[in-house]
């Protein structure tokens, strides 16, 4: 339940994402019916830096999502047991620090260095479940779609926290 509101809120994300690019392209083709298509490359220049500009937007968008995600329901499966396994290591319940990820154990470390969560160093943790998580997706391709979006949403918010600028996580 928890990843399927999840799943619905990247869901919306994307028709959003995909609801700026038409409204965008509405724009520019009256922009360009009101100048004579005389603008040139200019036009097509300023229509390109908006196109990634609202993309860097909509990635950052699903960044801060994967940064509130709650421990994934998975499917009972036998592809999915291992998964669920490494999830239950993953995520603590009642937890201190964000919502009891790995990943947000990490981000509490690296901005406060040298103070540990639950007594413990996480960084290391996250490296291994990082390669983990990535080994699985490659070797249960056949896994339930929900499944799959789980492992590659929790990979994302890992590689967030043990690679990005901490300064980025706002």
């Amino acid at each position: 339940a928890v990843f399927g509101r999840a799943s619905h809120i990247f869901d919306a994300a994307d028709r959003l994402h995909i609801k700026s690019k038409e409204m965008m392209g509405r724009f520019f083709g009256e922009f360009k019916r009101i100048a004579g298509n005389n603008i040139g490359s200019i036009g097509h220049d300023i229509e390109e830096v908006i196109q990634k500009s609202n993309r860097a937007l909509h990635e950052k968008f699903l960044e801060q999502l994967r940064r509130k995600m709650g421990k994934p329901n998975i499917g009972d499966s036998e592809q999915s047991a291992k998964l669920r396994r490494m999830l239950d290591q993953l995520y603590k319940p009642n937890a201190r620090i964000g919502s009891g990820s790995t990943a947000d154990a990490i981000r509490h470390e690296r901005l406060f260095v040298g103070e540990k969560v639950g007594g413990k160093e996480h960084i290391k943790k996250g490296n291994d479940f990082l390669r983990g998580l990535k080994d699985w997706l490659e070797k249960n391709p056949t896994a339930p779609n929900g499944d799959k979006a789980a492992a590659e949403n929790i990979i994302k918010d890992l590689e967030d926290a043990l690679f990005s600028n901490p300064m980025n996580w706002r």
